[in-house]
């Protein structure tokens, strides 16, 4: 009796498995006839997916693209070059309709990206200008390493009378970044000139940033002020200073993307005092990014450098963003 309950129940899934294929293929059917195009196919490489604000935007964007019947398949890079081109290739390969590149090396991807362009896939770049790309969506980084300044200044100028020991997390090996930190430095010469920068270390992610973090207390307990080129490093250095008994209302930290994790320590009343929210949550960024490709996808005319809006979070506001 259960062998012949069973057989009568996979025929009827089989049967479900087919309508259902049957369905969306004559559904499809339906759109190319009337001129429109089906679900668009888009494969994206990130630089390091254990950047929380990295994460949670390909997280929403892949919910509109497959609310819309596409496809997107997104892969960590984990800071290789190498393999970043390997997944390009396999993009290309799959003949996806559109690849998002977040660059580790701008420079060794735009051979690949050349290929891509001229199978007729379009290209979207996030955060490099990269010349073999169709919109690239940029951030002025100089002037966002001066905001994050201009943040932690105004803690310095109140908290401490202008003067105080400072430590930056930097990552200078990526030119974006570098311009940021560049800003930092300039903008903390500008709004708080008797600070002293004591350390200035280069974190990746928040395990590198950790350790990091350590060393600089260890060789520079004074240090009241942690600028971060990012937000996941913010969060690290939060960590170091929760652990080693630092948290003090002197002690603050200051950063850009504005994460959920920063929005809680901010909340909590913890290091981290604020951070630059860039475009805005990770649910408006990619909604931003996903118009941008939709049109791309639909040959649509779109400006080709589209430049993202900043600004401060801190006590005062995050909860606009939690």
């Amino acid at each position: 009796m259960l062998k012949k309950f069973l057989s009568v129940a996979l025929v009827l899934l089989l049967g479900a498995a087919f309508f259902s294929e049957a369905f969306a293929a004559k559904e499809v059917k339906k759109i190319k006839k009337a001129g429109m195009k089906a679900g668009m196919k888009v494969g994206m490489t990130v630089e390091d997916l254990t950047n929380p604000v990295w994460a949670a935007t390909c997280n929403e964007l892949n919910k509109l693209i497959k609310a819309e019947g596409g496809k997107y398949t997104i892969l960590d890079s984990k800071g290789n070059p190498t393999t970043q081109i390997s997944q390009l290739e396999n993009f290309i390969n799959n003949k996806v309709d559109v690849v998002i590149v977040h660059a580790v090396a701008p420079s060794s991807v735009e051979p690949t990206l050349r290929t891509a362009r001229a199978k007729g896939i379009k290209v979207f770049s996030w955060d490099n200008d990269l010349k073999n790309a169709d919109v690239v969506w940029l951030i002025k980084n100089y002037d966002l390493g001066k905001a994050i300044a201009k943040t932690a200044a105004d803690w310095i100028n109140t908290k401490h009378k202008g003067s105080c020991e400072v430590a930056i997390l930097n990552h200078p090996e990526l030119p974006i970044i570098k311009e940021r930190g560049d800003g930092i430095e300039a903008g903390l010469k500008e709004y708080a000139p008797k600070a002293k920068v004591v350390a200035i270390a280069n974190g990746l992610n928040i395990t590198q940033a950790m350790t990091q973090m350590e060393t600089i207390f260890q060789a520079h307990p004074k240090v009241k002020v942690v600028a971060c080129i990012g937000g996941n490093l913010a969060v690290a250095a939060n960590e170091v200073v929760k652990a080693t008994g630092r948290l003090k209302p002197d002690i603050g930290i200051f950063a850009a993307d504005a994460s959920p994790q920063e929005l809680e320590a901010i909340a909590k009343n913890e290091a981290i005092r604020s951070s630059i929210i860039i475009t805005g949550t990770p649910k408006t960024s990619a909604r931003e990014i996903y118009g941008l490709i939709k049109k791309l996808y639909e040959g649509k005319p779109v400006e080709r450098n589209i430049y993202r809006k900043f600004f401060p979070v801190n006590k005062d506001n995050y909860k606009e963003f939690i």
